[in-house]
């Protein structure tokens, strides 16, 4: 849990305007925690918002990934949709 309050700390301290929020779903238990698998879905107003939010902060994204890293064994983009 510490890991999950340092990463809402360091989105807190990136936030934009353009970004409208982040969807995290848990497939397993907190007991098992280091088996369950997660998917996060961050929502932004367009792909351009988000393209220039990465370059505007990719030092401080960089440093997100680092604390991620503490509990990710594996991370892949699985695509980018447009809501239906």
């Amino acid at each position: 849990m510490e890991v999950i309050s340092n990463v809402n700390a360091q989105r807190s301290a990136v936030r934009s305007i353009a970004w409208l929020g982040v969807f995290v779903a848990m497939q397993g238990d907190m007991i098992e925690y280091f088996s369950a698998r997660f998917i996060t879905v961050d929502y932004w107003e367009s792909e351009d918002a988000w393209r220039a939010f990465r370059e505007k902060f990719l030092h401080e994204y960089e440093n997100l990934d680092v604390v991620c890293e503490q509990v990710t064994i594996r991370e892949r983009e699985i695509g980018r949709f447009k809501p239906a």
